[in-house]
C-alpha cells in the first residue's frame, strides 16, 4: 500500500462522525455511535491489501471533472470542433481519466472545523485532455445524524464538469453478509439507457416491469445493479436499510441523476472487508445533453446533497 494520505476528523453532538482523506477529498470513515459500540457505513480504502494508486475502486472520492463514462473520450463543443481526453477504461474515459483525474489529485484543506471541512483542488489547461484551468472545491458539514455534502467548480474556458462522490455504503453489523441483503427504495421509475460498456445512448427508460423497478422497498439480491436512475430534485432519491433493519441511509439533494453500483467489480481485499453499495448523485450524463454539456467559462457548477442515518433511537 502507498502512503496513507492526511485523513481529517470530524465529529458533532450527534451519533455520526467521519473521516475525509486528502487524496480525492475522500470519505474514507462515516460511524455510527451508540452506547455499545461504534458501526463504520463505509468502506476504507487505505488499508495495507490495497493500493489507491494500482485500482479504479474510486473508494470515497471525488470523481471528475466528469463523472462517468464517456464515449472513445470523446465530446463536441458548441463552436463544432471536437475535444479528445485521455482514455482510461479501454477505449473510453472514465471518472475524469487518469493521474490527472480529482479522484487521484491531493486536495488542500482551506477551512476546518470540529464539525465541518472544505477542500480545494486545482487541474491545470490540458490536465487528462480537459480545457481550461478548473478549480473544485467540497464541503462537509456533519451533523447529529447527516453529513451534508456541498461541491462548488469552475473552469475558465468552456468545459463540461459533472462532479459525483464515490463512497461504498455498508451499512450492516456483520459484514460478512454479501451487500444484496440490504433493502433499497430508489425514487426512480426511469433509468439511462446503457450499451454493453455501460457507455449511456442517450435514451431514457421506464423501469415498470423490470428488475430496475426499487419503487417500493425490497431486498437487492443479486441484482447486479450498475445503472443511472433519473430522479426529482430536492427529493430524497434512495433509502438503503441495512439487512438487520437497525439502520436506514437516506440520499437527499438537488441532483438530476443517482448512479447505482453494488460494488461488483471491487478488489477482493475490499470485498473481503464487506464490499458495498455505491450511490452517487450526480447531474445527467454527456450524452442527454449534446453541446449544452460545456459549462461556460467562469460560471459555477454546484450540487449539494446530504446522507442521513436514522437508529432505532430516532
Amino acid at each position: 500500500m502507498a502512503d496513507v494520505p492526511k485523513r481529517h476528523s470530524l465529529s458533532s453532538d450527534g451519533r455520526l462522525s467521519a473521516i475525509i482523506s486528502e487524496r480525492g477529498a475522500a470519505l474514507v470513515g462515516l460511524a455510527w455511535r451508540t452506547e455499545e459500540n461504534e458501526r463504520q457505513l463505509v468502506l476504507d480504502p487505505d488499508i495495507e491489501e490495497y493500493d489507491r494508486d494500482s485500482d479504479l475502486a474510486y473508494v470515497g472520492a471525488v470523481c471528475g471533472r466528469v463523472c462517468g463514462r464517456i464515449a472513445n473520450g470523446r465530446y463536441k463543443c458548441t463552436d463544432g470542433s471536437e475535444i479528445q481526453l485521455e482514455l482510461n477504461e479501454g477505449e473510453h474515459h472514465l471518472h475524469g481519466g487518469g493521474a490527472g483525474a480529482l479522484s487521484r489529485l491531493n486536495w488542500q484543506v482551506e477551512e476546518k472545523t470540529e464539525d465541518s471541512i472544505r477542500m480545494g483542488v486545482i487541474s491545470p489547461a490540458g490536465s487528462e485532455g480537459y480545457p481550461g484551468t478548473f478549480s473544485a472545491s467540497i464541503t462537509y458539514s456533519l451533523g447529529e445524524n447527516r453529513l451534508q455534502v456541498d461541491l462548488y467548480a469552475t473552469c475558465d474556458e468552456p468545459c463540461p464538469i459533472n462532479l459525483t462522490l464515490h463512497p461504498y455504503f455498508n451499512l450492516c453489523a456483520e459484514k460478512a453478509r454479501p451487500i444484496g441483503h440490504h433493502s433499497l427504495h430508489l425514487n426512480s421509475d426511469k433509468i439511462c439507457q446503457l450499451n454493453s460498456m455501460l457507455i449511456p445512448s442517450g435514451e431514457i427508460h421506464s423501469v415498470a416491469g423490470t428488475r430496475d423497478d426499487f419503487q417500493t422497498m425490497q431486498e437487492i439480491g443479486d441484482h447486479g445493479l450498475d445503472t443511472i436512475y433519473c430522479v426529482p430534485r430536492h427529493s430524497t432519491s434512495a433509502i438503503l436499510k441495512s439487512p438487520e433493519g437497525d439502520l436506514t441511509l437516506a440520499v437527499t439533494g438537488d441532483h438530476d441523476t443517482l448512479v447505482v453500483y453494488d460494488g461488483a467489480g471491487l478488489p477482493e481485499a475490499l470485498r473481503a472487508r464487506g464490499g458495498g453499495i455505491c450511490l452517487e448523485p450526480q447531474g445527467k450524463p454527456l450524452a442527454f445533453l449534446g453541446t449544452r454539456s460545456e459549462q461556460p467559462a467562469k460560471v459555477p457548477w454546484k450540487m449539494s446533497f446530504e446522507y442521513a442515518v436514522l437508529g432505532p433511537s430516532n
